[in-house]
């Protein structure tokens, strides 16, 4: 019954430590049809059994002390990993109530990564969270904060992404892979949320370290994710001394394909932001055809919107569209609200470009309320300065005023967010006739 509803002679000699005395008794059992034999097995030379009604296994399982459930998930736990059991939930579980609490956060941890790889977040957080509460050792807890961190940016879930990289970086020793992560994780939470505190004190802890070369691969990511954080904060300088340290990095070694991708990445979201087409038409490219090779779906989703939004600025509304329906298609398909609801946002504006105005603007007011109920202030302001725009372009000049002024005053500690806002305002008034007012709008 430790083995569950499956289990095997091997395992349970295991747990008795008598292999004449496990065969006698499965003989009797299958005889008076408690248990039976399956045609297959998990193992190799192991026959596997199971028990022909559950809740003959709960009664037997109720009739063991609880020193004999702790002795018998132990051995359990080490005669499956042994016999090569790839069930990692079920390893964990073992170690766990087996009193084994480290090489049960191993499990845990694995069974946290499949489930990322799987792209089930929401089960990824819960897995990370049991293997946290077992860690005995704090580089291990780090790791799995780290990775809860990255499921819940995906989510669209800031506040709790934020928290656990903060715990992360205070378990992680500093200046090592796992702190380089817990950096990298806590850069992209930050970006909409205002406070950049923490990523600035964390920016010259970076500039002032040169990683071992085993860390090389994290500290790149660190400082690409970093270098993207400031930028969008407003910290110009700063992010351009990010970008030229992540130049001079990128000599110290031999990074992997997959953090080239990343780079490039933040040189593509760089060259956006400076309206340089041809660098981020070349740059995307490049990340996202290593993304589709080595299989990280979650980087293409998110190197295909972008690629939607440069489309729908050159005026390729068609592709541009395609790449929007598809994006919140595997958004949805996924789990990554990040992904689906920053594709509507784009989605809104292009159909508001092609003459959809009620479309658009129900689009947008549908996004603005889940970034709302996320607690996302920069897309939800973003959001509301695109509701702006299509009001404009509409010919409602005073509501387009009204809600970019709105969105602009609610984005006081978001810059670049901000001014796109106060831009769309100032557009608004030179409609209405306001031009000092336009004025003072442009050089806020």
């Amino acid at each position: 019954s430790l083995f569950r509803q499956a289990f095997w002679p091997g395992g349970l000699a295991a747990l008795v430590g008598d292999d004449a005395a496990t065969d006698r008794w499965l003989a009797t059992l299958a005889a008076q049809e408690i248990v039976q034999a399956r045609p297959e097995s998990r193992f190799e030379r192991e026959r596997e059994y199971v028990f022909r009604h559950s809740f003959v296994r709960e009664a037997a399982y109720a009739t063991l002390t609880e020193s004999d459930r702790v002795t018998g998930h132990r051995l359990a736990g080490k005669w499956l990993s042994a016999a090569g059991e790839t069930n990692t939930v079920a390893l964990a579980e073992h170690f766990e109530r087996g009193k084994e609490p480290a090489r049960a956060a191993v499990h845990w941890e694995r069974a946290a990564e499949q489930a990322m790889e799987g792209n089930d977040l929401a089960l990824g957080i819960q897995l990370a969270a049991r293997g946290v509460r077992c860690a005995s050792e704090a580089t291990a807890a780090a790791r799995l904060e780290a990775m809860r961190a990255e499921a819940y940016r995906w989510r669209g879930e800031l506040a709790e992404a934020r928290a656990c990289a903060m715990r992360a970086m205070e378990l992680a020793e500093e200046a090592t892979g796992g702190w380089f992560n817990a950096v990298s994780q806590l850069a992209y939470a930050s970006i909409s949320v205002g406070d950049l505190g923490p990523v600035i004190a964390a920016t010259a802890k970076l500039e002032a370290t040169r990683p071992a070369a085993a860390d090389l691969d994290p500290y790149l990511l660190a400082l690409s994710r970093v270098a993207t954080c400031l930028a969008y904060g407003g910290e110009t300088e700063l992010a351009n001394r990010v970008h030229a340290r992540m130049d001079e990095a990128l000599g110290w070694g031999e990074p992997s394909e997959a953090i080239l991708a990343r780079v490039r990445l933040s040189t593509a979201l760089r060259a956006m932001r400076l309206k340089d087409d041809v660098a981020t038409l070349a740059c995307f490219g490049g990340a996202l055809e290593v993304f589709e090779r080595i299989g990280d779906r979650r980087g293409g989703m998110y190197v295909r919107l972008n690629l939607g939004v440069i489309q729908m600025e050159l005026g390729d509304f068609d592709r541009a569209e395609r790449a929007f329906r598809e994006a919140i298609d595997a958004g949805i398909a996924t789990g990554v609200r990040s992904i689906a609801i920053g594709a509507r946002v784009n989605l809104g504006l292009l159909r508001a470009y092609r003459g959809a105005f009620d479309e658009a603007l129900e689009l947008l007011g549908g996004a603005r309320a889940e970034y709302e109920k996320l607690g996302d202030p920069r897309m939800t302001g973003a959001a509301r300065n695109y509701e702006a725009l299509v009001q404009l372009l509409g010919g409602h000049a005073a509501e387009a005023e009204r809600e970019a002024a709105a969105a602009s005053s609610a984005l006081g500690t978001l810059p670049t967010t901000r001014a796109d806002a106060l831009a769309t305002r100032a557009r608004a008034l030179v409609v209405l006739g306001r031009a000092d007012e336009a004025l003072e709008a442009a050089t806020a």
